[in-house]
């Protein structure tokens, strides 16, 4: 199955979320939680970001398979973290557009829930994306130390995990935008030496 699209789409995703976000908060205003989420520029962005994130976990597995630095060591140990902590944040995202909006829109208690949160489930949407923080961290690392990417790109990936922990919006907007930036320049113009050895010995 070839998952280059899904690398090469998960950057200019997640971008478009960010950008539907700034829109939500020009239109809204920063005042209104339940305004904002009841807003369909939220929840366009929320729908941008879920599958931005799904992509980004098929990237990943692509990523796996091409790059040596992520099959042993702390790179593997990278990639199966940030797999579980970003399918993690699909589930949050999710909640952002089928559950969230319905809460807003209810009085009483629905609309206090989506205003306030449930402490339970912010513990586990912050725990989630700590998971994918240490996760993309090492996959960062695998990718720097293997060299299997420039340098940038390693650095680049370490620094967009450590977001993933500040409570931003569309946290994962840098991991997102580098996954997309090594494969344009990356594994599109290199050829895994297994196959540069398959062509000479033909």
């Amino acid at each position: 199955m070839n998952l280059r699209p899904a690398a090469l789409a998960t950057g200019p995703l997640t971008l478009l979320s960010l950008l539907l976000l700034v829109v939500t908060f020009v239109v809204e205003g920063f005042d209104s939680d339940l305004a904002i989420a009841k807003s369909p520029y939220a929840i366009a962005a929320s729908v941008c970001a879920m599958i931005g994130l799904m992509l980004l976990v098929l990237a990943l597995f692509r990523f796996s398979q091409e790059f040596a630095g992520l099959r042993e060591g702390v790179g593997q140990i990278g990639v199966w973290l940030a797999m579980i902590g970003t399918l993690l944040g699909v589930g949050g995202a999710w909640s952002m557009v089928f559950v969230l909006p319905g809460l807003a829109h209810m009085d009483g208690a629905g609309a206090e829930i989506a205003s306030s949160g449930v402490p339970l489930v912010q513990a586990g949407y912050i725990a989630s994306f700590i998971i994918m923080a240490i996760g993309w961290l090492l996959t960062g690392i695998g990718l720097t130390r293997s060299g299997d990417v420039p340098r940038w790109a390693g650095v680049a990936l370490i620094v967009g995990a450590l977001f993933c922990i500040a409570p931003l919006p569309s946290r994962f907007f840098v991991i997102a935008m580098v996954v997309t930036a090594i494969e344009l320049k990356v594994i599109r113009h290199s050829t895994p030496p297994s196959r540069v050895a398959a062509a000479v010995q033909v």
